[in-house]
């Protein structure tokens, strides 16, 4: 925890970004923490996985970053939600956008800039590794875009990593 701790602390005048599963986790914990168990895209976390973030971003007064490519994923991935709901959802999205900074940059930039990343692991991975290279610290639970960017020693954290020690 303490390592966690100095690393969030590094990298916090800079800004974290969370990736798409666990952004997905935090907004729909914040429209309806109930709606966790039972949203099917959401099935790998629990109440206490949002709760944990949420703590983490508190604690630290962290500068939340996010992309245009983060959030069409997340409202692709939104849809597990009854239409009634999904509405709702919806319509609170800007409010729970409202505290993030959004980072863009063309496409074709960053396809050219890494088509390696972009090859194995698509577009929105490549935007979040291209911002690990500006030194944002990036918090995932996907295995592969962990590694790929803390073997070239940017900032990066696993969250399950945090998950498995407060067991």
């Amino acid at each position: 925890m303490d390592e966690l701790y100095f690393i969030l602390s590094k990298y916090k005048p800079n800004g974290l970004l969370i990736d798409t599963n666990l952004l997905l986790l935090l907004l729909v914990g914040c429209y309806d923490i109930n709606s966790i168990n039972n949203h099917k895209r959401l099935s790998g976390f629990r109440v206490e996985d949002f709760n944990l973030l949420v703590s983490l971003i508190d604690l630290l007064k962290l500068r939340l970053i996010t992309t245009p490519h983060i959030l069409t994923e997340i409202t692709n991935l939104s849809d597990s939600f009854n239409t009634r709901t999904n509405k709702d959802f919806y319509m609170k999205f800007p409010f729970l956008l409202k505290n993030m900074e959004e980072q863009t940059e063309e496409s074709i930039v960053i396809i050219e800039k890494n088509m390696r990343c972009f090859t194995t692991m698509g577009l929105s991975d490549s935007v979040i590794y291209e911002l690990s290279q500006k030194n944002y610290l990036i918090m995932t639970v996907d295995l592969e875009l962990y590694s790929f960017i803390s073997t070239q020693s940017l900032p990066a954290f696993n969250f399950n990593h945090l998950r498995a020690s407060m067991l």
